[in-house]
């Protein structure tokens, strides 16, 4: 297969999965973050209306239709326990969407196109121009940006730099 048809195919694969994947794994750190709620989905006893309520708190609201089923069918049949097995070997039947080449930026708050363009820039003047960028959000960082690239993370969030100074403070 030619360099470019290669190129075709992992960008059609990943716009034809990478977003889900990305949601799914969403949906993972918030069972990761909660494990009352990770218990209550996996409870067999639980009522359906707190199921509901549970998941309805799992999934993020920029969810798609077809994650938000295969979420809940998971947690119908009783199998959420398998949802990292199911990421893992999504990623390994499909090695295009293994995060390696991937670089992730978290951020407190959605950033704006003005401030990913620079980014993005920047990101790839130091990683290459072939590398994947994807966002997250997560508000316990409360500023600033984390960035992994590989197994490279480099913090410069508000809660990372509080808490080097809680333990300079601390001993």
């Amino acid at each position: 297969m030619s360099t470019t048809a290669r190129t075709y195919a992992q960008g059609l694969v990943q716009a034809a999965l990478g977003g889900w994947l990305e949601q799914l794994t969403a949906v993972q750190r918030n069972l990761r973050r909660s494990s009352d709620l990770a218990a209550l989905l996996n409870d067999p006893n639980a009522l359906p209306t707190d199921r509901e309520s549970a998941i309805g708190r799992l999934i993020p609201a920029n969810t798609t239709t077809e994650v938000r089923r295969f979420v809940e069918l998971l947690v119908r049949s009783g199998d959420l326990r398998l949802l990292d097995d199911v990421i893992r070997q999504v990623r390994t039947i499909v090695p295009s969407l293994d995060e390696s080449s991937d670089v992730v930026v978290t951020s407190a708050h959605e950033l704006s196109a003005q401030d990913r363009e620079r980014l993005e820039t920047n990101l790839r003047a130091q990683h290459g121009p072939e590398i994947r960028i994807r966002y997250e959000v997560d508000p316990e960082l409360l500023g600033g940006l984390r960035i992994r690239a590989g197994d490279q993370i480099t913090d410069h969030s508000v809660a990372a730099r509080l808490e080097a100074l809680r333990e300079r403070l601390v001993g």
